[in-house]
């Protein structure tokens, strides 16, 4: 499949790039196949560009546009910058601010967050402000309320379920950023490590979660 869909990426950029008039949803489907195979920084750019040159007029608008700049921030945080990809979260932040994936990433964009890559832990940074990191604390509490809601619907615990320690995790991370600019902050990821370890000591490994969020629980409980 992935064999494919970088044909299918060559084929569509050669169309694109002679096209007399070129159209922007086909500019979207060659960017989103290059992400797709891994290829980010030319379906970022791709996207980028796009999103700079099509608006309202052209019809790229409404749920087309929105999707396109998920896309893009997705791709931006994929390469760390989020710097980049801060005036299009605040943008779909006031454009769709109940829709889960704008929340996840919005989190990200302010507090940044951590990645477990072949063993190693790479900090990702996000605005780390004083006002940015109150903006993740309301968003991360959303996501707390909603992860519990899902479990409930699904019939299990939040301590069986991945959106759940996900969200903690999350959380623990921007406690940890806060508390070193604010002392008032300081201490409280520790005490939500701890009440979280009362309940699952594994960080949700016996739950079958993704391995690298227990890994990044440990890596996080041992910071200062």
């Amino acid at each position: 499949r992935t064999a494919a869909q970088r044909q299918a990426a060559k084929y569509l950029g050669i169309v694109n790039a002679n096209a007399d008039t070129p159209q922007w949803p086909n500019m979207i489907a060659e960017a989103r196949l290059h992400l797709a195979v891994g290829d980010i920084a030319t379906g970022t750019e791709i996207l980028k560009s796009t999103l700079d040159r099509f608006g309202e007029a052209d019809g790229l608008d409404g749920a087309s546009r929105l999707y396109a700049e998920l896309d893009l921030v997705d791709g931006l945080l994929e390469q760390g910058d989020t710097g980049t990809a801060v005036p299009y979260i605040d943008s779909l932040l006031a454009k769709s601010p109940n829709m889960l994936r704008v929340k996840q990433l919005a989190i990200k964009i302010k507090c940044g967050f951590p990645v477990y890559r072949e063993g190693r832990v790479t900090q990702v940074p996000g605005e780390d402000t004083l006002e940015a990191y109150k903006t993740a604390q309301e968003l991360v509490g959303q996501l707390i309320r909603l992860a519990d809601a899902e479990a409930q619907r699904e019939g299990k615990t939040r301590w069986e379920h991945q959106p759940f320690y996900e969200a903690r995790l999350q959380h623990a991370y921007l406690l940890w950023k806060w508390g070193r600019l604010d002392s008032n902050q300081a201490g409280k990821k520790d005490r939500l490590i701890e009440s979280i370890e009362v309940q699952a000591a594994d960080f949700g490994a016996s739950a079958g979660v993704d391995p690298s969020i227990p890994a990044l629980f440990r890596w996080l409980k041992s910071q200062r």
